[in-house]
C-alpha cells in the first residue's frame, strides 16, 4: 500500500527535478532557476527574499536570527584517518562536510538526551 506522504513527496520531487537545468547556468538564468526550484519545493520566495534583505538566511534549526547573528560554530582537529573517512562519506553522499558532521553529531548526541 502506498503511503500518502510518499506520493506527496514524489510529486514535490518530480516538480523540483522538472526545474533543473540541463546545462550550467550563470547570472540571472541561475537565479531564476534557483527561484523556480525553491518555489517547486513549496517555499514562500517573497518571505525568503525579505528575510535575506533583513540580514541573511534562516539559521539551520529554522530560527530566524536577528541582523548580525550567526549559527554557533565548533572547530575541531581530526586525525588524517578520520579526514579520509569524512572525504569518503562526502564523495559517496554528495553532502558537504558541515552536513556530514552535523548529522554525525545529531546521531551521536540525540540518544543521550532521550534517556
Amino acid at each position: 500500500m502506498t503511503n500518502t506522504n510518499d506520493v506527496d513527496g514524489k510529486a514535490a520531487l518530480d516538480a523540483l527535478l522538472a526545474t533543473q537545468p540541463t546545462r550550467t547556468l550563470y547570472g540571472a538564468d541561475a537565479a531564476a532557476s534557483g527561484r523556480a526550484a525553491l518555489e517547486a519545493a513549496g517555499l514562500d520566495i517573497a518571505a525568503l527574499e525579505q528575510r535575506i534583505a533583513k540580514g541573511g538566511r534562516p539559521r539551520l534549526d529554522g530560527y530566524l536570527p536577528g541582523v548580525g547573528e550567526r549559527a554557533p560554530r565548533v572547530n575541531v582537529s581530526i586525525p588524517p584517518t578520520l579526514e579520509q573517512l569524512l572525504d569518503q562519506r562526502i564523495s559517496a553522499t554528495g553532502q558537504s562536510k558541515s552536513e556530514v558532521v552535523r548529522d554525525a553529531l545529531e546521531a551521536y548526541l540525540t540518544p543521550t538526551f532521550l534517556r
